[in-house]
This record gives structure tokens, sequence and C-alpha cells, in this order.
């Protein structure tokens, strides 16, 4: 399972990094790993129907007895067969749907961020604890906020998108809560021992509270069901996709997990059954009031989603067997009605239902099919959406206690919601108008969809039918679903059961849904009248939070600094002062200020710079102040024995030097006068107060040890886990790898960011030049195009040829030091810098055209490889059934070589190698830009502007 979820991440990394080029062979390359789940799944499939669950379990946090779970029961086979074959299916029809001048890159993006949705899908419908669950669902969140907002020129699409993340985020975090709490309250989070042993008490009830919210967000029911219809700025596979397979099905899928363990629970029945039944109530009505077909199907499918939230989350067991087969149901018919209005879309340019005429003529074997589909989903016999209604409501008429009564009358009237509604969109899709409305004009067919395209229809409408009059082709795996629920719970369908009491409220609901379209049909007001609407509330909401929000920042974010870096320090004084009045001292452990004479001298050395870059009145000379502490740490290091640390921080020194330099181009060399708030007094006394403070922190951290140190452990377990001798470097990429990824994240993150920053402020200054030049009467071709302001000096000839001769033999060194840092000094980040250095020294040697012949690929592109081996390492590892990033050792015998020893984490190294240099790339190439270049809007005005970089050099 593992495996296949894995394929789901590898397929989307290939479609949106060689999509553009691949063009529509990318959607062939999206649908591979859902048909590869399809097949493994019905290869399961006789195991699983025998009762047999088919589990996987791999390590993740075992301390916290935290790890992925995956389980394949009846339940998870079901949803599992739904969410592989929808996806494989509706990627089919996106082919056609896409037609040749749709971009190479909408179709990556499209392609990648789809089967990268249908793997977490996939993972959370497999899941076999809460813990997993949740990795998953807000895998969704993420994915479907990509798909929803797909076209990014869209300002609706982008609000849809953002709505969509706001809502299913806010229960994302309630639902971590809730298996938080759950978790501690009750020692698992596992779907089996909770089953096995249903736990109680108010803080079960806390936790509950908090899932059913991640659950109602998730399956947009009332009061979070605004977010869903929005959704439809997506395109028309997406909607498919979205509302009949997979990401509004995962709160149901949670409910139906949950409800038969706590159904037991005084307020679980009511809750659900109330959310579901208004939610039937309020999607119904709203659907009839849409003239989109899409929003009317998405606003159906709300009301869809409340009958299954009713049927699944009742926790009566044949209620919830009916409910199985309804989920089944819906998601054949719904997919089906989304990809017919998609085709009719296509064929007429339009999907309003009060322009669109004459379709059912033009195409009666597209109506045709249309109208199984929908048949279906009304519930009219002999097809699957017929046997598994009437299944619930026989189910409900047996259901005990009052809360089964009422959720008999809600589905009874929101089923009479449902046939209107079905009606409204199938007489407005192939209906013939006699005259266009107001402000509009009628479309009709002008290009017919091709076989192909109707293909995933014909297939969908035929399982529907096929479903309905055998249903006991599918009994089995409902019934096996069911049962992985409820063990109470059975699967009995039928086509014919009589003439009894359900079947005369099928016929009571399909005459009352009939009468009341054609009421409303003869009531135009009803789609005009001004409703409540969640959406405006949720916009009112938000809009007041960035009102205040601004209010805040204008108080807290002055854009001052030195007022940010006294916060931030006196926040630090005042944590550690606390510290110390609780009752923190010394400990007992013999406190030795140096090892040797040479150490103070250093440090002695070092504090000297330090107290002279703070009496410095330059900002250069502060930086290479600053720098010889750094370099003064270095040399400390090596006197402690730490070569790793001390080539670091050399390396960060230097490299340092080098972007203060390209910023200082941009700065006053003297510093400002400071502010008026800040006295001198002031700017004393914290800096005083921060350095007393720190100092005696490490003072009192130093002497107080008490445990064991872990570093015995660590050495003694290096090589043989590890399969390094260089402990500090198999900390780095084994043990505390986790911590390292986080680390080079942040750093891709922050680096993405300046060179977004950096490239907007020169976009800035471009268009203020050009305006500038116009006003003069200049041509606007003597604008530089790079306006990162003053240049380098001349050129050193003697630099230059060093370089030439150095370059690549640093560069190979940065790959020595890499690839020898397991088993000595060096490392990935090392090998990085190393190898950023060389090309720093390129740059000041030759400027920014000398940088730019010597990159091979963009900068950016080498910090997102970088990022993605690292983790793919660690994922490599879960595939192996290994701890993530936890080290692979393979020993080889070849013939040449003898034994060679290989280490997976030597890969993490590689990225980390890649990563870095990639930052030090991005920095060079934005904030170095316009070094060693003749500014031409120089030479056209006669204009100098001041060198502050010449300034600092002479300084």
């Amino acid at each position: 399972m593992a495996a296949l979820l894995s394929l789901h991440l590898i397929a989307a990394v290939i479609a949106l990094a060689a999509g553009p080029r691949l063009g529509r062979w990318a959607l062939v390359v999206a649908a591979a790993p859902p048909t590869a789940a399809l097949v493994w799944l019905a290869s399961q499939a006789a195991d699983v129907l025998d009762g047999q669950v088919v589990s996987q379990r791999m390590g993740w946090l075992d301390e916290l007895d935290v790890s992925f779970s995956f389980g394949l029961d009846g339940f998870a086979l079901l949803m599992g067969l739904i969410v592989a074959g929808m996806g494989a299916l509706i990627l089919g029809y996106a082919a056609s749907y896409f037609d040749a001048s749709t971009s190479p890159r909408y179709l990556a993006r499209f392609a990648g961020y789809f089967v990268a949705f249908a793997g977490a899908m996939l993972g959370l419908v497999l899941a076999d604890d809460l813990w997993t669950m949740l990795v998953f669902w807000e895998a969704t969140s993420v994915t479907s906020f990509l798909l929803i907002g797909l076209d990014d020129e869209s300002a609706g699409a982008r609000a849809a998108a953002l709505r969509a993340l706001l809502v299913t985020g806010a229960g994302g975090l309630a639902l971590l809560g809730g298996v938080a709490l759950l978790g501690v309250t009750t020692g698992t989070t596992s779907f089996a021992a909770l089953a096995a042993d249903p736990p109680s008490g108010a803080a079960i009830e806390a936790s509950l509270v908090l899932l059913l919210l991640g659950a109602f967000t998730k399956s947009a029911q009332v009061p979070f069901h605004f977010w869903l219809p929005g959704a439809m700025a997506a395109p028309t596979p997406v909607s498919a996709y979205l509302h009949s397979a997979t990401m509004v099905k995962a709160g149901v899928v949670l409910v139906a997990r949950l409800a038969p363990v706590f159904a037991f629970i005084a307020w679980w029945r009511p809750l659900l059954v109330t959310v579901g039944c208004l939610t039937m109530l309020v999607g119904g009505l709203r659907a009839l009031r849409q003239v989109d077909a899409k929003l009317l199907l998405a606003h159906g499918t709300v009301s869809q989603l409340g009958l299954l939230v009713v049927l699944l989350g009742a926790g009566f067991p044949a209620v919830t067997a009916a409910g199985v087969a309804m989920l089944a149901a819906h998601a054949l018919f719904k997919a089906a009605l989304f990809l017919v209005t998609g085709i009719v879309d296509h064929a007429t340019g339009s999907r309003d239902i009060r322009c669109v005429s004459g379709v059912g003529a033009a195409l009666p074997w597209l109506a045709g099919l249309a109208a199984v589909a929908a048949a279906s989903m009304a519930g009219v016999v002999p097809l699957f959406g017929f046997v598994a209604k009437e299944a619930a409501l026989d189910a409900l008429l047996d259901a005990s206690g009052p809360w089964g009564v009422v959720a008999l009358v809600g589905v009874c009237v929101g089923s009479v919601l449902t046939v209107a509604y079905t009606l409204r969109w199938f007489v407005g899709m192939f209906g013939t108008r006699r005259a266009a409305p107001v402000n509009g004009a009628l479309v009709h067919v002008h290009h017919p969809p091709s076989g192909w395209f109707v293909t995933p229809v014909v297939l969908l409408a035929g399982l529907t039918a096929v479903a309905g009059l055998v249903p006991s082709v599918a009994e089995g795996l409902f019934d096996a679903a069911a049962q992985s629920l409820d063990e109470a719970s059975h699967a009995h369908l039928v086509l014919w059961g009589g003439v009894h009491l359900p079947l005369l409220l099928s016929a009571a609901i399909l005459l009352g849904g009939l009468a009341l379209h054609v009421a409303l049909s003869r009531a135009p007001a009803f789609s005009t009248a001004a409703w409540p609407s969640g959406e405006r509330c949720y916009q009112a909401l938000l809009d007041g939070l960035l009102r205040g929000s601004l209010r805040v920042t204008a108080v807290s974010q002055t854009g001052s600094l030195p007022a940010y870096v006294g916060s931030v320090f006196t926040v630090v004084v005042a944590a550690v002062a606390a510290a110390f009045l609780v009752g923190a001292s010394p400990g007992d452990r013999e406190l030795v200020l140096a090892s040797s004479p040479l150490q103070a001298v250093v440090a002695a050395a070092a504090a000297g710079a330090a107290l002279a870059a703070v009496l410095a009145g330059r900002r250069f000379v502060s930086v290479l102040l600053l720098g010889a502490v750094g370099y003064g740490m270095a040399v400390l290091f090596v006197l402690y024995g730490a070569p790793d640390l001390a080539l670091t921080q050399f390396l960060v020194e230097t490299l340092s030097l080098v972007v203060f330099l390209l910023v200082l181009r941009h700065l006053p060399p003297r510093y400002a006068a400071p502010p008026a708030w800040a006295p001198r007094a002031l700017r004393l006394g914290i800096a005083l107060a921060v350095g007393v403070g720190v100092s005696a922190f490490a003072l009192v951290a130093g002497t107080s040890r008490s445990a064991t140190p872990i570093a015995e452990e660590v050495i003694a377990r290096s090589e043989p886990e590890g399969g390094g001798l260089n402990v500090v470097n198999v900390i780095l990429v084994d043990i505390r790898g986790i911590d390292t990824l986080g680390e080079i994240t942040v750093l891709a993150v922050a680096v993405v960011g300046v060179a977004n920053l950096v490239g907007a402020a020169r976009r800035a200054e471009r268009e203020r030049r050009l305006r500038s030049l116009g006003e003069l009467g200049l041509p606007l071709d003597t604008a530089a195009d790079d306006v990162a302001g003053p240049q380098i000096g001349a050129r050193s000839i003697v630099l230059d040829q060093v370089t030439r001769i150095m370059f690549h033999l640093i560069l190979l060194v940065s790959v020595y030091v890499t690839y020898k840092g397991h088993n000595a000094p060096g490392g990935g980040f090392a090998g990085g810098l190393i190898a950023g250095a060389a090309f720093a020294l390129r740059f000041l040697a030759g400027g920014q055209p000398r940088l730019r012949r010597s990159i091979a690929v963009p900068p950016v592109g080498l910090v997102g490889t970088g990022l993605l081996l690292a983790v793919g390492t660690g994922l490599g590892g879960l595939a192996a059934g290994n701890q993530f990033l936890e080290s692979t050792i393979a020993k080889p015998h070849l013939p040449l070589t003898g034994e060679l020893k290989l280490v997976s984490s030597t890969v993490f190294d590689t990225g980390v190698y890649l990563l870095v240099l990639g930052v030090v790339l991005t920095l060079l190439a934005n904030l170095g830009a316009g070094s060693g270049e003749v500014s031409r809007s120089r030479s056209a005005t006669g204009a100098t502007l001041p060198d502050t970089a010449t300034e600092a050099r002479s300084a």
C-alpha cells in the first residue's frame, strides 16, 4: 500500500517537472498510479471479501507509538475502488475535455495535482488509524486547493480555492486536536482498538466534538456547506472527482468509521441526524435556485452528503448497510452527471440551463445516458439509486427511537427535493427553449462530442443500470464493507421487495418531486429571491479578521528593525530572568572557562572584534569585524576538536562576507542616526541585559547536567547503524535527519522568498526608471535591464586568472568533501558551501555575466531538486520498511572493486549539497544583479551613481 501511495507521488513529480515537455502524455503518466491501484485492489478483493484484512504498518514516531498504519478491509476496498476507478476514468475523460488549445503547462499542472490528490485520498481511505488519516486528510486539503485554483489567473478561482482551504484547514486543526486528545486519553488511535473497547468520558466526548467538526467541514455540512459550490471554479474533471469519489467523501468516511463505536453516546445520534437533515434541506433548496448546471449539481452534492451523514452516522446497523450502498450509487450517478455537464458545455459553450436548447434532439444518445444517471439520483426503478434508497427507507422504518423517525422524515423530504432538482437539471440541459431568456441568447450544439469523450459516461451509466437490475452482483462487496464498519450490519439489496411501505414512500417521493418541479417552474421568483448566504457570512468574517489584523499590524509591525530586534531581545531576557526567579542556579559540575591559554586568547580576540563592531561607524567595517568574530569561533571549534563545525563556520563566514558586500551596495556607507524612541541608555541597557542574561544561562546550563550524555551511545551506534565513522555527519543525515530536512526546507523557502522580493523590487525600480526616462524624453531602451544598483569596481586580472585555474578544482574538492564526509570531516552542507564559494569567486572575478555563463541549470531548480532528493530518501526508507530517513546499508561484491559499501544517506547528502549550492547561486544571481556590467542608463544620461562597494573596498 505504501508503494502505491509512493507511486502517486512519483507520478505527480514527473508530471509537474516534465509535464510541459510531455504534453498530453502527462495525463497517461497521471493515470498510471490509479490504474495500478485499481488492479492491486481487484487482486486483493477475494481475500478481503472472505473477511481478511490486509494491513501494513511503518514506524514513524516509535517513542509516541505513532506510525503509518494502513488496512484494507471491506469498507476500505469499496472506497479504494471508487477513488482509484474514478481517478483513472476521469483522467481518460480529461484527455478529450482538454483540447489541443490547452497549454502544456496547464495540462501538466492539472495532471500533477490530480494524481497527487488521488494518492492523498487513497491514503486516507486506507488509513487504519486516526494519525495516518490526519496526514492524508491535510494532504487532500492542500492538493484540492491547488486543483480548485488551477486557473491561477482567475480571481474567482483563487478566492474559491482560498475559501476551501481556510474552511477545511480550520476543520483539520479541530481534527488534529481531537486525534491528540483521544490518543492521550485512550492510549490508541487505531480504529480496530477503539471498536474493540469503546472508550467513554468527558475527554472522549470533547475529542469527538473536535473530530466531528473536522468531518463536517470536509464534507460540507451545515453551517460549513458554503465552500463546496465555489469549488466549481475548477474544470469539470476536477469537479466530477471532488464530488463523486474524493474530498467531500473524506468526512463521510470518518463518520462511518466512528459511528458504530460511539453511537451509544447520548448526543451522537441527535447531532448527526440533525446536521445531516439540515444539510439535505439547505442543499436541496439551493439547488432548485441555480441556473448554472454545475452549481446545481454542486448544491445537490451538499444535499446528498447530508443524506450520507444521516445513513452512515446514525449508528443503526441496517441503516449503515444501506448507507454503504448509497455511497457507491452516489459516486456512480454524480460522476456521470458532472461528466455529461462538461460534454454539454463543450458542445454548446454554455452551462446556463436557461440558454441551452435542443441538446436532447441533437444528441439523443447523450440524453439517454444522462437520463439513466439522473433517474438513479432521483431514485427511479430499476436503477441502482432506487435500490439503495429503498434499502435506506426500509432500514429507517425499522430503526428504533424518535431519532429514527426524524431521520426517516428528513430523508423523505430531502429526497423530494432531490427529484425536483434532478428534473430541473435534466430539463435544463436537454429541453428545447422557445424563447431566449432576458439578457441572454439561446445556444445550440455546434461541436458534437467524440466517442471517446462519452465513453466514461457510458461505463458509469452502465454500472448504474447493472447494479440496479442485478443488485446481487455487488452485494458481497457491500456486505463486506458494512460488516467492516459494524459487525451487526448486513447488506441485503433487492430490486423488487414487493408492494410494501418503502415502495409506497418511493412512489410518493417521486410524485412529490414532480409536483414541486412543476410548481417551481411556474414561479420564477423563487430562484431570484434574496436568501441568507453562508458565503456572505464567511466573507464578512474574513473581512473583519483582515481589518483587525491590519490594525494589530499597524501597531506591532512599525517597519523599524531596531524595534523588532529590541522586542525579541527583551523577551529573551525576560525568559531568562523568569528562569532565575523560579530557582535556577549553577549546578555542581566544575566550571571550565578555557582549557588552554590559546583558547582564552582567541576568545578575547573575538570579544574585542565584537566590541569594535559595535563602535564602528561604517557598515562595511562592522561586517568585517563580525566576520572576524565568526572566524574566531571557527578557531575555537578547531581547538575543541570539532573540525566539521570549524569547516562549516569558516565557509559560512566567507560567503556571508560576499552576501554582505552585495547588500551594502544598496545602503549608505555610514549608519543612520538611531530613532528618537531608542536613546543610547535604552539600547545600552538592552544590550547589557542580553549579554549578562545569555552568559548566565550558558553558565547554568553548562554546569547543571545531571543525566548521562547520549554522546557515547551515538558514537557506538554511528558506524553499525548509520554506516559512517564521522559522528557529526551521521547525526545530521540519519539520527537527526528530520531536523536537517526541516532546516533545509526553511532555507529553501527563505531563498525563494528572497528571490521573489528582489525580483519585485527590481521590476518596480525598472518601471520607475522607464517613467523617468519618458519624462526626460530619452529613449526607453536606455533603461538597464538590470537595475540592481551600483557596480562593483574594476576587474582584477590576477583574480580573474586565478579563478580560471581554481574554479573547477574547487568544485572537485566540494564533491570530494561531500562524499567523504560520512567518514571524515565534511558532508553535503560543507560541500555545497565550498561549491558556492567557487561560484562566488567566479562572480567576484567576472561579475554577473561570468556567473550566468557558469550556471547550466536555474538555481531554484537546484534547490527544488535537492529538497526532492532529501524527501525521496526518507520515502525510500519507508518503502523499504525502515523509519523515515533511517539509513539503509548495502555491501554488494563487485568483480573489479570487491566489496562496495553503499549507504542511502549519501543520496540525502547529495540533496543537501545541491540545495545549499542552489541557495548560494540564487543569492548571487539576485543580490549581485548588475555587477560587472556597464549601466546603460549611466552612459545614456551621463549620471553617476554612488559606488558604495568601491568605497567599502578602499575602506
